[in-house]
């Protein structure tokens, strides 16, 4: 291809030849372009974040305009921002500073993951020219390769990491703490080296000791931790070992720090010395690493045995402060501020520490004049190994003190610190969250609040309660596991106000048990129509109202709170379900607590329906009132249509309906003429009970009456009553005689069944009757006497008395003897 052509270049190849059809082939051919580039290094320093300058001689294969030079943004440091410039070919090692005094030097674009630097001249292939770029390389290149530079162009290949740098790594900061080191020990114990290091490469940093010096026991002789500086190194780290002997043949024992790149750290070296080595003893420490620039040592650190030790350990016999229940003490607060005072024996003069739990006591005091036998410690809050506060109370915590022989007790004493309050759940507000309390009233009023854990103490113990950081001043103790914060007593604002429970001081922990305030209005009653009586059918009559004219006109007083202010605030008082549309349409704003609505229709699209217990809602700046217990009701208005059922007419003035009480009409009653009047029945309510509608079934029974009644009696059948038949329960019924026919016709009962007059005759009954039996006396029935007719008449014998004696009933034994007449006779 034509040197002069980039791109695409599409080839016409045509196949020909004499009888032969002509073949002709287009072909695609991509042609590219290529940059060769010379490089010279022209910077004295090749540390990580110092800035370095480059030329770069660039020939390219054919003409272009649109090379660009283009460096990682991970491996350049922002600022100073990359910058490059341009000359003809030249060997001038100072050319950068002459271009930059001409102004000619530009930056380079931040564009993505690049810098990119449009070098906007045009190449030929003709000659060549020289790229000028300085540049800081970031302490993430820190190693062999260091960073490439790239060149580019439009159709050309592009010429990646050219000359790639070198870039090496420096302390920014080594020093050898020796306060914080632990130098001066007896036999057995191990050494600490402290050292504060910053590095500008991360990597992993050999540290090395000589290994002559390390005693190697059963615990490794060489470890290590690190900490980011400002974190101390908790008592209980994790120390990692140091294994690699292959320094220098062995002679050293190293360790793989490894050190994040601009980040302080602390370094601490743990071993044990070897023991033939008393007295005074330098250690040599050394730090090396590929590509590290300098190992510039601090101070030697300097470690001191003596021969032996026989210092007498230190005996606590006794601790007070807090509540003191010797030897111990009880309830010191977990913040460790209340100093408690150590008794005992071998606490040396001065130097002593003391220890509580996992904490060494911050300020530690011999008693003047007692300094052998008694120690001040105050300042004992347990933390973490990070030294974040540690939740230890409730639990006990051992004391240990160690004399400034460095011996310690052996029989230490414990402390107890103070029981905790815990907080499970809080409820009484009107909706209840899981656990928290929701919708509160903000002056703490209406609602008693429930607080239920553990721990609150027993009668007599102060407790306190907070919501937030407001207190609840009268705070009522049920049980240990049981607080009430009584209504009128607390108060609050907002949402997830944090409970918490004090108890002799100690606060419970922060839990997610929290109170929540409504911001929104709240109606407490509304009056100003009727009164609720035992008839009405409101939820909670004495804060309700009922019977308000169809045009709400009756002014109603509407109680609550959170009204706002009449000058800012923008109130709306309606009435049940917003789709009703009931609107108050004149308000009157008295107070924060008081509205008054002089003027509330109810709408033509509802005025036939009954309209009763509609809720009272107050929308105050777009806050809706919560639900309440305040209704509001209208007068009945007649039922549906105003038509009082059919059965009357309606007053609109009052909302009453006048029945219809005539024969053509009917008899009707109800609150819209929806029953029958008493002693009525029938359809149309027209048809009275038998003995008349005011005196139906004669007062002595019940009548079937109304719409479905058949108008059927059902008279008395007791004593209290008497015994009543007939249709109008107006006469006595079978059976019973007397004015209040409550007295029974005479019963016999010859026959094996008990019946009025023995069956044999018939009783004068009725109210106008004598109750006495008139006895049969005929061959069919039997010839019967007595007041029961229980007995055969003179003349008759046998069960039925119908049987006659010679001579006939009339004349038995001719009246010459005497017959064995009777139930029981013969003849």
């Amino acid at each position: 291809p034509l040197a002069t052509h980039l791109g695409k270049l599409p080839f016409h190849v045509t196949f020909k030849a004499p009888g032969y059809l002509t073949n002709a082939t287009v072909l695609d051919a991509a042609v590219y372009g290529r940059v060769s580039a010379a490089f010279t290094e022209l910077s004295t320093e090749d540390r990580a974040g110092a800035e370095r300058t480059m030329r770069y001689d660039l020939g390219v294969s054919q003409d272009t305009d649109s090379l660009v030079v283009s460096l990682p943004r991970t491996g350049v440091e922002a600022h100073p921002v990359p910058k490059f410039s341009l000359s003809a070919l030249t060997d001038a090692a100072s050319d950068w500073a002459l271009n930059t005094t001409t102004g000619t030097a530009q930056a380079c674009v931040l564009a993505g993951d690049l810098f990119v630097c449009d070098l906007n001249t045009t190449f030929l292939r003709t000659a060549s020219k020289s790229v000028w770029l300085r540049f800081t390389p970031a302490n993430t290149t820190v190693g062999p390769l260091g960073m490439g530079v790239n060149f580019s162009a439009v159709n050309f290949t592009t010429l990646h990491d050219v000359a790639p740098l070198p870039v090496d790594a420096f302390f920014t900061g080594l020093v050898y703490n020796a306060t914080t080191s632990q130098t001066s020990i007896i036999v057995g114990e191990r050494i600490v080296l402290h050292f504060v290091a910053t590095l500008t490469g991360s990597m992993d940093l050999t540290v090395s000791l000589p290994t002559f010096v390390l005693e190697h026991v059963a615990k490794p002789p060489l470890m290590f931790a690190t900490t980011p500086v400002g974190t101390a190194l908790p008592a209980n780290a994790t120390l990692t070992p140091c294994t690699d002997y292959s320094m220098y043949e062995g002679t050293r024992t190293a360790c793989r720090v490894p050190f994040v790149a601009r980040q302080p750290t602390n370094l601490y070296l743990n071993f044990s010395l070897e023991s033939h080595l008393l007295g005074r003893q330098p250690i040599h420490v050394d730090f090396q690493a590929p590509y590290f620039v300098s190992r510039a040592l601090p101070e030697t650190p300097v470690v001191r045995t003596p021969n032996v030790s026989y210092a007498p350990f230190p005996v606590i016999s006794s601790i007070t402060g807090c509540h003191d229940v010797r030897p111990s003490t009880i309830f010191c607060p977990a913040d460790g501020t209340q100093p408690i005072t150590i008794e005992g024996t071998n606490f040396m003069s001065a130097g002593a520490s003391v220890r509580v739990g996992q904490t060494e006591c911050r300020n530690v005091s011999h008693v003047p004049g007692f300094e052998n036998s008694r120690i001040i410690c105050s300042g004992y809050a347990q933390k973490d190994a990070t030294g974040l506060a540690l939740d230890t109370r409730n639990e006990s915590q051992v004391v240990t003190v160690t004399n400034e022989l460095r011996e310690f007790s052996r029989e230490p004493i414990s402390i107890l610190v103070n029981l905790v309050p815990v907080i499970t759940s809080v409820s009484g507000c009107p909706t209840q969250n899981g656990k928290s309390a929701r919708d509160c009233d903000r002056r703490g009023r209406f609602y008693d609040l429930t607080i239920k854990g553990d721990r609150f103490g027993r009668d007599g113990t102060s407790v306190e309660v907070y919501i937030a950081d407001r207190p609840c001043t009268n705070v009522q103790r049920v049980s240990q596991q049981e607080l009430i914060c009584v209504a009128g007593f607390y108060s609050g604002l907002y949402s997830d106000n944090i409970v918490r429970v004090l108890v002799r001081g100690e606060a419970s922990q922060e839990t997610d048990v929290t109170v929540t305030f409504s911001m929104l209005p709240i109606v407490t009653s509304v009056s100003g129509c009727d009164k609720c009586d035992y008839t009405c059918t409101s939820p909670k009559p004495e804060t309700s109202t009922t019977n308000c004219d169809k045009n709400g006109t009756i002014p109603l007083t509407i109680v609550g709170d959170y009204f706002g202010n009449a000058s800012d605030t923008t109130n709306v008082v309606y009435f049940g379900d917003q789709a009703l549309n009931i609107l108050c349409l004149d308000l009157v704003h008295v107070s924060d607590s008081v509205l008054i609505c002089r003027r509330y229709p109810l709408p033509n699209a509802i005025f036939k329906q009954t309209i009763k217990n509609q809720m009272v809602h107050v929308r105050t700046n777009n806050s809706e009132s919560l639900a309440t217990t305040a209704f509001m009701s209208y007068m009945t208005f007649c039922g549906p249509d105003l038509g009082c059922s059919g059965h009357g007419t309606c007053n609109l003035n009052n909302g009453t309906c006048s029945c219809f009480y005539s024969v053509a009409n009917g008899y009707w009653v109800g609150e819209i003429c929806e029953r029958c009047e008493s002693g009525y029945y029938g359809a149309q309510c027209a048809a009275q009970c038998p003995g008349g509608a005011c005196q139906p079934c004669s007062g002595r029974g019940t009548c079937d009456d109304g719409q479905t009644g058949t108008g059927t009696c059902t008279c008395a059948s007791g004593i209290s009553l008497g015994f009543w038949g007939g249709a109008a329960c107006d006469t006595c019924a079978p059976g019973y005689w007397g004015l209040t026919c409550r007295d029974p016709c005479p019963y016999g009962n010859t026959t094996g069944e008990i019946l009025v007059c023995n069956g044999a005759g018939t009783c004068d009954e009725g109210r106008l009757g004598t109750g006495k039996c008139l006895c049969a006396a005929n061959a069919l029935q039997g010839f019967w006497s007595g007041a029961k007719c229980d007995t055969c008449a003179a003349g008759a014998y046998g069960a039925s008395c119908r049987n006659q004696c010679p001579g006939g009933v009339f004349n038995s034994c001719s009246g010459h003897g005497t017959c064995d007449s009777g139930v029981s006779g013969t003849d």
